[in-house]
């Protein structure tokens, strides 16, 4: 149990340090995103604006209903409303389900301190992830993935400002 005990001299680590940066940064952007998931939804049922912020505060903001439930409804939805955009963005519900997997790696998952990436870490800043400290399988993110990721995650915060835009703009 000795390697999963944390002790502030670890802080020194430049692994420690750049995997609490980098996910510290993923899980703010993924927050960011399901809070423009939240407005969507709440916009969704209601134009008032009063009515869609009770709704965002009591339904969809809450720990009662997950990434995963928010992203269903949200399909629903557009397979109902937006069908054009479905068929436009035909990646959209497996993009999202990614962002919510990678999300949970970077928040759940351990830093990997094995030999093999301490080494990656200093060659390519590659972070190393395990589920446990004594599990063999890792799962790696070097910086052309992070990129990548961040990437995804702001593009649908992106596409979900412009459907809320889109909801506040009449129809012709």
């Amino acid at each position: 149990m000795k390697e999963n005990k944390f002790e502030i001299k670890d802080l020194d680590s430049p692994i420690i340090n750049h995997s609490i940066f980098i996910r510290g940064n993923v899980i703010n952007a993924v927050s960011n995103l399901e809070g423009c998931m939240n407005i969507f939804l709440s916009y969704h049922f209601s134009r008032i604006e009063s009515k869609a912020n009770e709704l965002n505060e009591l339904v969809f903001a809450t720990k009662h209903l997950t990434f995963d439930g928010k992203r269903d409804i949200i399909n629903s939805i557009l397979k109902k409303h937006h069908a054009k955009f479905l068929a436009d963005n035909k990646t959209f519900n497996k993009d999202l389900q990614k962002i919510a997997e990678n999300r949970n790696v970077f928040a759940h998952y351990q830093t990997s301190h094995q030999l093999g990436s301490k080494l990656n870490f200093v060659l390519d800043n590659s972070i190393y992830f395990v589920q446990h400290q004594r599990s063999n399988k890792s799962l790696k993110f070097d910086i052309k993935e992070l990129v990548d990721f961040v990437g995804l995650i702001n593009k649908y915060i992106e596409i979900f400002c412009k459907l809320v835009e889109d909801m506040h703009t009449p129809s012709p």
